[in-house]
């Protein structure tokens, strides 16, 4: 990690061939350099029990994007992991990821049901818990998918059990911006999918199949497996 003063942390955010692609809280976010490298920028949590503070989600990031390319799965290849003292911020800058948002994809009218429910069954095989799941933190490309906004997982060292599979599908289908794309229909095409590889007792796909479909319309809370 390298080490950089207030000025020069400055001087990358007023440099001319520097693009500022997202703001956040009135302050750039994310960068484009003309390279077509991407730099992510991570403030300090204001909060003083943030978890940022133990673990900075910086590290995390760069840190999971490692552990997903040695399970085979696409991530950002970081070039440089920075840290400005003086703010308390970090900088990670990688290359630009080809592909296009899968939500605006599903938006246009363009089918990727099946293509996701195979990913996602993959990364649940591979006991990888992406807490952000949705489709707006999934690029394609040549029918290839990569994770993006990788500060939250979770690997385990085995398949995920059901409750986390759960979680993790209860949260994808529930996003505001992706209800339209999940209705029950749409959402027992992607379990027939998601359950052709995906090794679950008859009674495990019974459960999700019951506490998913009907899943906007439902009141039905965490079950506990």
């Amino acid at each position: 990690m390298e080490i950089i003063t207030i000025d020069s942390f400055n001087s990358i955010l007023s440099n001319p061939n520097n693009s500022i692609i997202t703001m956040k809280y009135k302050k750039p976010k994310l960068i484009e350099n003309s390279n077509g490298e991407i730099t992510k920028i991570f403030y300090p949590k204001k909060r003083w029990h943030s978890s940022n503070r133990r673990r900075p989600y910086a590290l995390r990031f760069y840190k999971n994007a490692e552990l997903l390319l040695t399970h085979g799965i696409k991530a950002p290849h970081i070039t440089s992991l920075k840290y400005c003292p003086d703010i308390k911020t970090h900088m990670i800058t990688y290359k630009k990821i080809p592909g296009e948002n899968v939500r605006v994809l599903m938006s246009q009218g363009a089918k990727f049901i099946t293509d996701v429910a195979k990913y996602i069954a993959i990364l649940h095989q591979k006991g990888i818990f992406f807490r952000a799941l949705h489709l707006e933190n999934l690029l394609y490309q040549n029918g290839e998918f990569t994770l993006i906004d990788i500060d939250d997982v979770t690997f385990k060292n085995k398949p995920l059990s059901l409750r986390y599979r759960y979680r993790n599908l209860k949260h994808m289908f529930l996003v505001n911006e992706d209800k339209k794309t999940w209705n029950p229909q749409s959402v027992k095409d992607f379990l027939q999918v998601y359950f052709q590889i995906t090794p679950l007792s008859f009674l495990s796909k019974k459960i999700l199949s019951l506490f998913l479909i009907n899943l906007n319309g439902s009141k039905h809370k965490m079950i506990i497996i």
